[in-house]
Formats: C-alpha cells, sequence, structure tokens
C-alpha cells in the first residue's frame, strides 16, 4: 500500500460517511478504492452495493484462501519459475508450434463440429481457465495480497474463470502489480508447453485432436488476454504502464461528452468498439453452429443474423451504463 491509499485510509475513522469522502478522494478513485478496501473488510456499516454489469455475469465464486494458505512457499516458487522461464518456453513453444502446423491441419480437413467437439473444446477451455486464474491467485499471495474469490462467469458471452486481484492496487510497486497480471498469460505458456511436448508421444487421433485444441486454446487466450481492447488483463497491465486508472470509462466519456476529443482516447474507443464486437460475433457464429446440430431450419439463420446485428448497439449501451 502506497503513502497516498494509507492517507486515503486514515480518513475512514467512522466520523464521516461515503458521501462526505466523496470529496476528499479524488472521484476517479473513488469508487475503486472503496471496492478495494470492502473486500479486504476494513468497511463498517451498510455494505457497498456492487454494479453489476450484463458483460461480467458471474456464475460461480469460492474463496481460494485457505487451499492457497496450505501450499506454503510454492506461490513463490512459482513465481519465481514464471519469471526466469517464460521466455524460453515462449520460444520453444512458437517453433514447435511451426513444426506442427501441418499436422493441425490435416486433422482440421477431417474435423467435424459435432456434440464430441464441443464438450472437447469446452474441457480445454476449462483446463486453461483454471491454469490461468490459478497462476494469478498464486503469485498474488506471493506478494501476501489477498485473493478473496475465484469462480466462472461470462464475459461476453464467453464463458470465462476469473480471480479478484483487485487487491494489487493496494502494492505500492507497479512492478508487481504487473507480475500479478501478467502470471495468468505465463501461466497459459507453460501449459501450452506441456501440451505441445504430449503432441510427440504417440497418441490415438483423439487424443491428438484433444491436445492440439488445448495447444490452440492456449495460444488463443494468450493473445486475447494480451490485447488491451477488452478488459482482460492486458487492458490493466495498459492501465498500469500508462498510470492513468479506468482509461476505457475516460475514452467513453471524452467521446460522447462535449469536451475536446483526444486521439488516443478516440482511437481506443472506436478500436475497443470493433474488437469487442468481433468476440461477440464470433461466439455467436460459434452458438449457431451448435444450435444448427439441434434445429436445422432457416430460421436459425434469421435469428443469429438479428443476433450480430444487435450486439453492436446493445455493447454501447452497455458500456454506457457501466461508466455511470
Amino acid at each position: 500500500m502506497g503513502e497516498q491509499e494509507v492517507a486515503w485510509l486514515k480518513l475512514f475513522d467512522g466520523t464521516a460517511g461515503l458521501d462526505a469522502l466523496r470529496g476528499k478522494i479524488p472521484l476517479e478513485y473513488f469508487d475503486k478504492f472503496i471496492g478495494h478496501i470492502s473486500r479486504l473488510n476494513l468497511l463498517e456499516g451498510p455494505a457497498v452495493k456492487q454494479k453489476r454489469s450484463l458483460l461480467k455475469i458471474k456464475l460461480l465464486n469460492v474463496n481460494p484462501t485457505k487451499v492457497i494458505d496450505r501450499m506454503g512457499r510454492f506461490p513463490v516458487y512459482y513465481r519465481h519459475f514464471l519469471e526466469w522461464l517464460s521466455l524460453p518456453l515462449f520460444i520453444l513453444n512458437v517453433m514447435a508450434i511451426t513444426l506442427l502446423v501441418p499436422q493441425a491441419g490435416r486433422i482440421r480437413e477431417t474435423l467435424e463440429f459435432n456434440f464430441w467437439t464441443v464438450i472437447f473444446y469446452l474441457l480445454a477451455l476449462m483446463v486453461t481457465g483454471v491454469v490461468h486464474e490459478g497462476s494469478h491467485a498464486l503469485v498474488a499471495r506471493s506478494f501476501k495480497v489477498q485473493v478473496p474469490k475465484v469462480g466462472m462467469m461470462l464475459f461476453l458471452l464467453q464463458p470465462s474463470f476469473y480471480a479478484d486481484v483487485s487487491a494489487i492496487n493496494m502494492l505500492s510497486d507497479r512492478g508487481q502489480r504487473v507480475k500479478v497480471l501478467l502470471a495468468g498469460v505465463l501461466g497459459n505458456n507453460l501449459l501450452m508447453f506441456i501440451a505441445v511436448l504430449l503432441t510427440f508421444l504417440p497418441l490415438n487421433p483423439i487424443g491428438l485432436q484433444f491436445v492440439l485444441l488445448l495447444v490452440a486454446v492456449n495460444f488463443m487466450l494468450m493473445f486475447v488476454n494480451l490485447v488491451p481492447f477488452v478488459e482482460f488483463d492486458g487492458y490493466f497491465i495498459f492501465q498500469e504502464l500508462l498510470g492513468e486508472p479506468r482509461f476505457s470509462r475516460n475514452a467513453l466519456i471524452n467521446q460522447l461528452g462535449q469536451q475536446p476529443k483526444r486521439i488516443e482516447y478516440t482511437l481506443y474507443f472506436y478500436v475497443s468498439q470493433l474488437f469487442q464486437f468481433v468476440m461477440v460475433s464470433s461466439v455467436l457464429v460459434l452458438l449457431r453452429r451448435g444450435v444448427l446440430l439441434l434445429w436445422d431450419s432457416s430460421w436459425v439463420d434469421i435469428i443469429f443474423l438479428v443476433l450480430i446485428i444487435a450486439s453492436y448497439p446493445t455493447l454501447l449501451l452497455l458500456r454506457i451504463r457501466s461508466a455511470r
């Protein structure tokens, strides 16, 4: 926790309510700071209401603290492992993937979209998500940061996992905060390396198909998480490097308000809208193929076409709502 955060925390001595404190803490930090100290159980009195977003629908959450604390110093060792070996593993992954492309291409030509394909995809997504969020939680705990929740959610209609590492904002060292945010991608890099090694074993076609799918899902997740145009890890790393909290919200307000438009906000706003639209459209196209397995009708195409067209204004409205 930095000196500024300590000074703000001292204001919460019970002599003033939240409305009075709004004038003493910058508004761009107020809600986020309240959320952090609330999760750390440092507030007394009526619970602070958390804004709910239809872009992030949380389905399940558990507290991993007891499990992680029983691991002793493993989180510290794991963090050092990621710090020292992630770059060599990434280079080996890239080299191996170039060798696997022809093999993956042959499997893709014979791959049919059916029930088992969906099961394989969901299983690969689950393994990848657990490793990703588990890495966030382990590295956060290695810096003595509380991780009160991990769980599952739908983010932009996609099944995802999450770990609440928001308390890293109490760390005064920006490098430590960035290491926690990068841990998920580095964990996926490690899992992809293990999956790549498995492809060189004598596997049957079904086993090889699953392992290659695991490699592909990890690679895709690493890329998506590093892109700063959607609120995944890359966005929060982007915020840390800029030193501007809530950059996405600031860009939205700048574009929709009356103030002079800033070129960096304009560029970010439109590229992020396009990127999120492409993500949602991709999920809808995948869902359409799944629905066609159950209901082969021209109405399916019409319904999903309407959903894709409506997704852009819907995304914009939800972003405006969440920024209020």
